[in-house]
């Protein structure tokens, strides 16, 4: 039985062993592993049987008497802690009776050797066992008095206790303190994004207006001239000079070698299509500017604006820049030609008072992204400076 005490001693070392509803199920499932046992070798033997029972009977019996005094000893090594911490009279004791039931279990126990070992001495004199059988459950044990304590105290680990309970205790405080500084936190976001703290005159983020003020000199009497609109469309005035008109022909353009020309008629009237296959200056188309129109923007700031839209139904890229000879060049502007007819305004600023003899060009190349889409051309004109 050797195998059987050592295989119970170590399923107790390995659970609950102060539980007797746990001990049970362990030595139930050791009767049924030498039940086992003697089955899978073959010992049909009732006399050998019954001795293999009684003496694993005997053995449970002597372990559980074991665990008993093992329990009975903590529980009055408890009881004498707490009486040393008081000087109240310790409770009437009453006996403690712990009771094991026997549930079954599938815990296997290797039974094998003991089997084949025990199996040969049948003569081996029968140990009393007293009432503990399997087929009748658990029996009463004669229980040892405790003074001030009952049976509950069997499962009592109060040190397993009181660390459950301080742990359990700082986490809710943790928890608590967090929850209340998110709170906080919250608050005080809300408070400084709505601008709760701000002053009437740092919550307005407009431009401070002075009073109004009438002087003698706000009035002359006279009439302003209305100056031109930089959105000028397509009702020009008699102030503006027209370089370029595609109902009169393309007479004043000139395509460069990597350009080409065609006159074309449109649901907005006669155009001329201009198609650049370069980027560079041989893509350009040149507009002839006369001279003397050249002599009315000398010295003043003149507005150019340029009338036309893209050949097909997609946005086309393309730059209008200008070489007006000695009285100076402006800068390459950028614009984008849509299916819908449009007046592209540039602002020039000639300091020169010097007025060229020869005339002047508008260049316009329509393949500066490289796609070498084309645009239709409409109109030219010019609104020469005061």
């Amino acid at each position: 039985m050797s195998g059987l005490e050592t295989a119970i001693r170590n399923a107790l070392d390995k659970s609950d062993r102060s539980s007797a509803e746990v001990r049970a199920r362990i030595y139930q499932s050791s009767r049924q592993a030498l039940e086992a046992g003697l089955r899978k070798q073959g010992v049909d033997d009732p006399n050998v049987v019954a001795q293999q029972r009684q003496r694993l009977e005997a053995l449970i019996h002597a372990i559980e008497g074991e665990e008993r005094n093992r329990l009975l000893d903590v529980v009055q090594d408890h009881v004498r802690r707490e009486a040393s911490r008081t000087t109240a009279p310790p409770p009437p004791t009453r006996p403690v009776t712990p009771s094991v039931s026997a549930t079954r279990d599938d815990d296997d126990f290797s039974v094998d050797a003991e089997v084949r070992g025990d199996t040969q001495d049948a003569s081996a004199p029968a140990q009393d066992n007293g009432d503990f059988r399997a087929d009748r459950g658990p029996e009463t044990v004669a229980p040892r008095p405790i003074g001030g304590a009952d049976a509950a105290s069997l499962a009592f680990t109060p040190e397993r206790a009181a660390k459950a309970r301080r742990k359990k205790g700082l986490v809710a405080r943790l928890f608590i303190y967090f929850t209340l500084l998110a709170f906080i936190g919250f608050g005080a976001w809300w408070v400084y994004s709505s601008g709760l703290l701000l002053t009437p005159e740092q919550r307005d983020t407009g431009v401070p207006n002075p009073p109004p003020e009438v002087q003698s000199e706000d009035f002359t009497g006279a009439e302003a001239k209305p100056q031109p609109s930089l959105e000028a469309g397509r009702g020009f005035s008699d102030a503006w000079e027209e370089i370029f008109n595609a109902e009169s022909g393309s007479a004043a353009l000139k395509a460069g070698s990597s350009a080409g020309l065609e006159g074309i008629a449109t649901p907005a009237g006669k155009a001329v299509r201009l198609t650049s296959r370069s980027a560079d200056d041989a893509g350009n188309i040149a507009i002839t500017v006369p001279a003397d129109v050249l002599r009315e923007m000398a010295g003043k700031s003149s507005t150019i604006a340029v009338t036309l839209q893209s050949s097909s139904d997609r946005q086309t890229q393309l730059s209008i820049s200008c070489d007006f000879g000695s009285l100076g060049n402006c800068s390459r502007h950028r614009f984008t030609a849509t299916p819908e007819r449009a007046d592209m305004l540039i602002n020039v600023t000639f300091n020169r008072t010097l007025a060229p003899n020869s005339p002047g060009r508008i260049l316009i190349n329509s393949d500066i992204d490289g796609s070498g889409r084309p645009v239709n051309l409409y109109s030219a004109r010019i609104l020469p400076g005061e």
